[in-house]
Order: structure tokens, then sequence, then C-alpha cells
């Protein structure tokens, strides 16, 4: 008998995009990002075999495969296993090869450490006035912009 009657027990649970899994690991999301990111990079195969110039090609990798594996990283960056970020990181490498990327794409732990690095600066922005986290934020993103 379940512990409280009507109600469900599940194994994971997709909350806001993320998958939590009940041994509170990112191992069913990084395995739904590299999914749907051999989904993307397919094609992107197909945009390539239709002329497609390679400039465009990066931005649209930067605009659906990393914007992906980067959404809500801090959420649930720290719960990846080091196979979880071998495994993204093959990605990264096999559009790198295959040239759906520019060369100088950082790592996955990379990644994620930019936007742990740009979560913690808006908390910490949020609490000034308006035009000082104006000025803030243009002079960081300078020195901290990934691409």
């Amino acid at each position: 008998m379940s512990p409280c009657p009507g109600i469900e027990r599940v194994t994971s649970l997709r909350i806001l995009g993320v998958i939590v899994n009940d041994r509170m690991t990112a191992a069913d999301h990084v395995t739904m990002l590299l999914s749907s990111c051999s989904s993307l990079l397919y094609a992107m195969i197909v945009l390539r075999a239709h002329g497609i110039p390679s400039t465009s090609l990066h931005e649209i990798f930067r605009a659906t495969v990393v914007s992906r594996v980067q959404y809500a990283a801090p959420a649930w960056s720290g719960m990846c296993s080091s196979a979880d970020r071998a495994h993204l990181d093959s990605i990264l490498r096999r559009s790198k090869r295959l040239g759906y990327s520019s060369n100088d794409l950082p790592s996955i732990v990379s990644l994620m450490m930019v936007m742990m690095i740009y979560g913690k600066i808006a908390a910490v922005l949020q609490e000034w006035p308006v035009v000082t986290v104006w000025l803030s934020f243009q002079l960081l993103f300078k020195r901290f912009v990934v691409y």
C-alpha cells in the first residue's frame, strides 16, 4: 500500500523544462538534452545539404543547441556526474568536428560556469539602482561574453 492513498508515486518530474528524478541526479535531464541536441544536429545536416552558409550554421547552433544546454544550468549542473558532463561535451566536440560551431566554443563546464556567474551577478545587481545595473551589465558582458 502506498503511504498516501490517491497520490501516484513517480520516478521523475519535469519542472519548467528541467527533469528532476527521485535520485536527485541530472541523468534523466542530460539524456533528454542529448536526444534533443542529436535531433537538432541532424536538422543542421539537412540545412547544410540545402546550402546554408557555415556562419549561419554557427548562429543556429548557438541559438538552439547551446541555449538548450545553458537553460537553467545553475539549477541542474550541480547534479551532473562526470559521465553526464562527458556526454554533453561529446555533443559539443561533434558539432565542432562537423563544422556547426566555431572552434572557440568552450567546454560544457565553462558554459555552465558562465551561466552561474551571470545568475550570481544578476542576484547582486537586483538591489542596485536601475542606472547602476545597466552600466554594470555593460561592463560585465564585455568581459564575460562566451562568444
